[in-house]
């Protein structure tokens, strides 16, 4: 026995020493659109913690450093129930609030690593505790059997053959299935705790203590009968040992790097540029049953970080590594290996190319000074405002030529450039006025400043200019006579003769301030309105005062206002002393007929300029009467849009003192004519594009934006027979279609190229009611070119798809290691046979 425990110890060491070697490759840097089934680590119960499972995601080596998460409860199984954040670590343990719903897991590929996209999984019903069938994660089993083919289970025990002998004494046939794969990407060194297999004399042979195997313990000779089965026995352990063996310690440790490829490669990079290196991490995790202290390091060619805290067992600690900065231009690799005070070592590789810096190209850095020009807003018939300068300033490494600045449009006068040729750091300036007899309307343009050498456009400038409208102050009175005529009354009258209505109409277009006027002998209502917009009126009452004595009284009113116009009302009566003559009602004369009006004037007396009173015939003279319009009554609609021409009737009141003893019609009428309405046609030519410059060059990291802009689309009070450009769709790859306001829109291009954007405007017109198409489009189109903007990741070393065996530095020969495995393994079978049959 003491020969068979020896050579099982020669033999385990002979295994250890042939699983050195490894066979490291390199995985390709994930990139790309996440894409697969994305699963969830872990037993939905209380307690366990959960993480991400990338087997069948794409791209491959996808780790936890290529995408963000998003842990999420749902709180019910409906597809629109709400979701509760959790958390945005890479794991996330479960708690007791979780127990009876469901977890979402969302990962999204982080765009600056490469990978973009998302993926999301929902666990099962979180319960308290984990379920038998869940203890064991399907996940973690093909995580930790990698690629390797199953192992088909012997459960004869005459044929079992005993693949291992571990350290505890057991023998377990599935020990080789599990052990590392010699593709494995992760390098480990196992120390065995030697005390399991006694102590050893000096001649090599084993000293006969407690767990020892002597002659006389051989199977089914001695107290310790090895039992061999489908379960795992201790080889030897004697049935009335007073005191149990010694419990194995292993002492292992790994190194991961992100990617699995067990290589830490920073890439290319500038000489003199490693301090702008960002580090890389690598994961070192103690694989083995024992804590592990590890000892410091410090590479050659690159920096690490130590590992200080005891690392337990099963616990894993996350280092950086940067290059070393002063290296010289040439390629480095080192193999960096972290050990421990027990023995236990992990080891990677990191790789660098340092390179000569780039000579930096001739830069050229025009600026314009200021970027933007707003000119003061000014009426209709103004003089030129006076010129604005820009200053063109070169900030770049070599000359430049510029060509005379140009504009979109003609609204702008430019000035000669002061130079053409500047050298660094020298400036040139131009001058830029806007046009005289500009109508109303806001003028925007872009000016933009060109290299000679190939006529692309260095910079722009935005300018802007607005003409209004010129304010016209008029205030219309009616009466137009601006005259109230009372007549005669007798004296000693108790009621005044009737208030006669003042209307005061702003025909401008500027609002208008008016002050309540006062009289001596008159009686003044009160004014409908003091503030009065362009379009708006006001009315006011006047009628003479009770108790005027026989007298003749004229007197001007006036109607304070902020038109500048001197506004009076004359208003005359004239009382008499009381006489009792009769005077009779001959004739009503017929008012002038009313022409000229405006097309669209309210359908009101006042705006129809309907007379206030008529003149009548009498016994006595010519007299006024007041008269009232039906003009509710009259065909008059203003509505329409063509002439019309109708009458309006009125009913005449007498004046006190005159009487109708023969019955004459007290009813009247007057003619009027108001013109037709001449439609407000847009013209197409005013159909425009703003927002992208013309012929303007764009990176495929912006985002442009433009507005499209309809002619007469400010039209907000459309008559029939108007017209409007509408705008309807805009192309640039595709086609996008506007359904209301803005008629806006923004969008990137991802490759560089020349693209044009066009915009169809649809012609519309007015039927009195509502908008109508005609048929007939007008289109606008803008050119503009996309380059490819700078992309400052790191372009790895390896071709896509490409793999390679990672330069380890060790040169040991591989062949005498894969021969003493295979003499290993025959031993082991041989002394497992010559047991069976010995027993």
């Amino acid at each position: 026995m003491r020969k068979s425990r020896l050579l099982a110890v020669v033999m385990a060491v002979l295994m250890m020493i042939s699983m050195l070697p490894a066979m490291v490759f390199a995985a390709e840097v994930p990139s790309g659109q996440l894409e697969g089934e994305l699963k969830m680590k872990g037993a939905p119960a209380l307690d366990v913690t959960l993480k991400a499972d990338y087997k069948k995601v794409k791209p491959e080596g996808l780790t936890d450093d290529y995408v963000s998460f998003l842990w999420e409860r749902k709180e019910s199984d409906s597809d629109d129930a709400p979701l509760v954040e959790l958390s945005k670590e890479k794991t996330y343990k479960v708690t007791s609030e979780d127990i009876g719903y469901r977890i979402v897991l969302t990962i999204t590929g982080l765009e600056d690593k490469g990978v973009t996209g998302s993926l999301k999984v929902t666990s099962d019903v979180v319960t308290e505790a984990v379920p038998l069938d869940e203890d064991i994660n399907e996940a973690d089993l093909e995580e930790e059997q990698g690629s390797e083919e199953p192992v088909e289970e012997n459960t004869d025990p005459e044929e079992q053959t005993g693949e291992e002998i571990s350290a505890e004494g057991y023998m377990n046939e599935e020990v080789q299935s599990e052990e590392q794969n010699p593709e494995d990407t992760i390098i480990q060194e196992t120390i065995v705790n030697e005390e399991v297999y006694g102590e050893t004399t000096d001649n090599g042979e084993a000293s006969g203590e407690e767990g020892e195997l002597s002659p006389s313990d051989e199977p089914g000779t001695g107290e310790n009968t090895e039992i061999l089965d489908e379960e795992l026995m201790p080889i030897n352990e004697p049935e009335d040992s007073a005191e149990p063996q010694d419990e194995f310690v292993s002492y292992n440790a790994q190194a991961i790097t992100p990617d699995g490829s067990g290589i830490l490669d920073f890439g290319t990079i500038d000489a003199g540029s490693e301090a702008n290196v960002e580090p890389q991490y690598i994961t070192i995790r103690n694989t083995g049953t024992g804590d592990l202290n590890f000892d410091s390091l410090s590479p050659e060619h690159f920096m690490v970080e130590d590992i200080i805290e005891t690392l337990g067992a099963g616990s894993e600690a996350s280092v950086w590594v940067i290059p070393r900065e002063g290296l010289e231009v040439g390629s480095y690799q080192d193999t960096i290996t972290y050990t421990t005070e027990e023995g236990a070592t992990a080891s990677f590789m990191a790789a660098v190319t340092i390179q000569e810096a780039a000579a930096e190209e001739p830069v050229t850095a025009v600026t314009a000074e200021p970027d933007a020009l707003s000119f003061d807003s000014v009426e209709e018939g103004y003089e030129a405002p006076e010129a604005q300068e820009v200053v063109i300033t070169n900030n770049g490494s070599s000359d430049v030529t510029l060509l005379q600045p140009q504009q979109s449009n003609d609204y702008f006068e430019i000035g000669e450039l002061s130079a053409e040729t500047l050298a660094p750091g020298e400036q040139a300036v131009f001058t830029v006025t806007p046009k005289t007899g500009l109508p109303a309307e806001t003028y925007q343009d872009v000016i933009s400043v060109k290299n000679a050498a190939d006529d692309t456009e260095l910079v722009s400038v935005e300018v802007s200019f607005t003409v209004e409208k010129k304010t016209v102050h008029k205030l219309t009175v009616v009466p137009e006579e601006m005259t109230l005529d009372f007549g005669t009354v007798e004296s000693g009258y108790e009621k005044a003769p009737k208030a006669q209505t003042v209307t005061i109409s702003n025909d401008g277009n500027a609002a208008e301030t008016l002050t309540q006027p006062v009289s001596e002998w008159f009686s003044i209502g009160e004014m409908t309105a003091t503030e009065l917009e362009p379009g708006e009126v006001c009315t006011f009452t006047v009628q003479p005062a009770v108790g005027l004595e026989a007298d003749s009284y004229m007197e001007e009113i006036e109607i304070p206002n902020t038109s500048g116009e001197d506004i009076f009302i004359t208003a005359t009566v004239v009382v008499e002393e009381k006489e009792e003559p009769t005077v009779k009602i001959t004739a009503i004369r017929k008012p002038s007929e009313i022409t000229g009006l405006a097309n669209g004037t309210a359908k009101k007396a006042e705006t129809l300029k309907l007379p206030s009173y008529v003149v009548i015939e009498t016994t006595d003279g010519n007299k006024k009467a007041a008269v009232a319009w039906d003009v509710k009554g009259c065909s008059y609609d203003p509505s329409a849009t063509s002439a019309q021409t109708f009458n309006v009737k009125g009913t005449v009141t007498l004046p006190d003192g005159v009487e109708n003893p023969d019955g004459i019609s007290l009813v009247t009428s007057v003619k009027v004519s108001v013109n037709g309405y001449t439609s407000n046609i847009a013209s197409a030519d005013d159909n425009r594009i703003t927002g992208i410059t013309p012929n303007g060059q764009y990176t495929t990291k912006e985002t442009i934006s433009f507005t499209a802009v309809g002619a007469g689309m400010d039209n907000n009070s459309p008559r029939k027979g108007d017209v409007r450009y509408l705008p309807l769709s805009w192309t640039v790859i595709n086609t996008n279609t506007w359904t209301g306001t803005p008629y806006a829109a923004s969008f990137g291009m991802g490759r560089s190229g020349n693209y044009s954007l066009t915009v169809v405007f649809n012609r519309q017109q007015y039927d009195g009611s509502s908008w109508v198409n005609t048929g007939e489009q007008d289109t606008k189109k803008v050119s503009f070119s996309v380059v490819q903007a700078a992309d400052p990741t790191v372009t790895p070393t390896l071709a896509p798809n490409q793999k390679s065996a990672v330069q380890t530095g060790d040169n040991t020969p591989i062949i005498p290691f894969v021969i003493a495995l295979i003499v290993a393994i025959a031993c082991i079978a041989g002394i497992i046979i010559y047991r069976k049959r010995n027993k």
